[in-house]
């Protein structure tokens, strides 16, 4: 979880993962992130740049981000929209997370959102020519990551992925 909804701790969020992951790594797992226009990415292109390419959606076209709009009504269905956060713990955040970290998808070829990251992401690995940095984060938290900053798109391997 990240301290708060504001550029700042997205930021500070964005650098501690290509840190986790190691610069080289990140670029070639990472070959673009798409987010909305909200204030909070407003320095997102300046964090990673040099990183990987940044793109932003159209003002108001939820359609832009309808992964996006999947997981929140997967969430409502757990947490009622308009009820207080405040009431949830930790445990009940991460129950609901693995919930849809396992929960397979068609766009995944039928995989789970944790099963594809993984297959990924040693593909991604595979590209270094010596032994990977330790990096690894668990799938969960980059795949909780992803969505909690809405950001929808990945490029694995020249394929585009909506997550």
């Amino acid at each position: 979880m990240i301290d708060g909804k504001d550029s700042d701790s997205v930021a500070y969020a964005m650098e501690q993962l290509i840190q986790q992951f190691g610069a080289e790594s990140f670029k070639k797992v990472f070959k673009s992130i798409t987010s909305d226009n909200g204030s909070e990415f407003s320095t997102l292109k300046d964090t990673l740049g040099g990183y990987t390419e940044v793109f932003f959606t159209h003002p108001y076209t939820s359609c832009e981000r309808g992964t996006n709009e999947n997981h929140k009504r997967m969430i409502s269905r757990e947490i009622p929209k308009g009820e207080s956060l405040e009431i949830y713990g930790r445990k009940d955040i991460q129950k609901i997370e693995d919930g849809m970290n396992e929960l397979s998808r068609r766009i995944l070829g039928y995989q789970s959102p944790r099963q594809w990251f993984e297959q990924e992401y040693q593909i991604a690995l595979s590209w270094f020519d010596s032994e990977p940095p330790v990096v690894w984060l668990h799938v969960w938290e980059v795949w909780h990551m992803l969505a909690h900053y809405q950001i929808n798109n990945v490029v694995l391997n020249n394929t585009q992925y909506s997550l």
